[in-house]
């Protein structure tokens, strides 16, 4: 936010320089404040995306939780080489044979994958036959396809862009400026 100044020294604008150290240090202990008020606030959001229900979620919802791995493991920092807030899920794992795309990224933009049909696989769709529509079909094609690579089609569930979304609310936005200015002010 700017504001027009009017009858202000020399001496006193010399001291309002954004070259002064103090004045840059004032600045980054804003931006400090400020972007980790935004990274709380979206890792919360995306977390409490993520419900505990049975089953997968319906497309383009949050994917809900089960064992909670992605839920517990959305972080947030500070990116010195582009001087930005960084939100997201640690590297969970990829999907097996090669694959480029991770698990919290197929969960997120959805896709095309290529998959190796174990016995674990099967294992799970059997086991959730009675909760998860189309799990019992699912098992029922896969069965004669065991120890070949199958394409499976994942629709998208996005959980961190919906957060970034929520936390570019002028709303929020606000109160986070409030915030670290209220925090930068109290640190002098």
């Amino acid at each position: 936010m700017a504001q027009a100044a009017f009858g202000i020294r020399t001496k006193g604008w010399k001291s309002m320089m954004f070259t002064q150290p103090h004045v840059r240090q004032a600045l980054e202990w804003i931006r400090y404040y400020y972007l980790s008020y935004m990274g709380g606030y979206i890792r919360k959001v995306a977390r409490n995306a993520m419900k505990h229900q049975v089953g997968p979620s319906k497309a383009p919802e949050a994917p809900h939780r089960h064992a909670g791995l992605i839920r517990d493991q959305l972080y947030y920092g500070y990116d010195a080489r582009s001087r930005s807030l960084v939100a997201g899920p640690a590297l969970i794992g990829r999907l097996q044979h090669h694959s480029t795309i991770t698990i919290p990224e197929l969960l997120e933009r959805g896709g095309q994958v290529r998959r190796l049909v174990t016995r674990g696989l099967l294992g799970a769709l059997y086991r959730e036959r009675h909760y998860v529509a189309g799990a019992a079909e699912m098992f029922h094609a896969l069965r004669p396809q065991l120890g070949k690579m199958v394409s499976m089609t994942y629709p998208e569930r996005p959980y961190m862009r919906d957060a970034l979304a929520a936390a570019l609310d002028p709303g929020v936005q606000q109160r986070a400026w409030r915030e670290a200015r209220t925090k930068a002010a109290a640190r002098h």
